[in-house]
């Protein structure tokens, strides 16, 4: 009986772009989920790559903005500059939300007569929502929270659903 070839570059890339499960990868290749940790572990493949591609992008941006022979010192400033912009403007946006979200509850405290109290609870409740999400994002553009942990790209998309659904 011949030996079964497979696609094993074909595998590795899939296997290591860590977009597709083990079972769906053999599946697409024909063979088990098993032939294919045997081979990603006796080659040192690594499963995902995102953290990596993420420092690549960041990479490219700085030396985007720097001229080509700049020193280190220059690489982080000019990265530092950037960042700072960036969180400013955050800043900004958040507190015009809390602004808007403040003159809401005060509306929302004077009652208008003829606003029926399933849309005032409606109201209160969306209001809730978004006083807790600019309280979020103030404690993290002001790093007022010790610890900070980046959710992967599927928990965030989880809870964004969950989150849609509730609505």
């Amino acid at each position: 009986m011949a030996a079964v070839k497979y696609d094993w570059a074909a595998i590795e890339e899939q296997y290591r772009a860590g977009q597709m499960s083990l079972r769906a990868i053999g599946e697409q290749h024909g063979c088990t989920e098993g032939a294919i940790r045997k081979r990603a572990k006796a080659h040192g493949w690594e499963r995902d790559l995102s953290d990596k591609v993420r420092r690549e992008v960041r990479t490219q941006l700085v030396r985007s903005q720097v001229r080509t022979n700049a020193t280190e010192e220059e690489i982080i400033e000019a990265a530092a500059s950037t960042g700072a912009q960036v969180i400013q403007k955050h800043r900004g946006i958040i507190a015009r939300t809390a602004a808007l979200a403040e003159s809401m509850l005060i509306e929302l405290e004077n009652p208008i007569e003829d606003m029926e109290l399933s849309k005032r609870a409606v109201t209160l409740r969306t209001l809730g929502d978004t006083v807790q999400r600019v309280v979020t994002m103030e404690r993290q553009a002001y790093n007022l929270d010790e610890e900070h942990t980046e959710d992967s790209l599927e928990d965030r998309l989880m809870r964004l659903a969950a989150q849609n659904t509730e609505t």
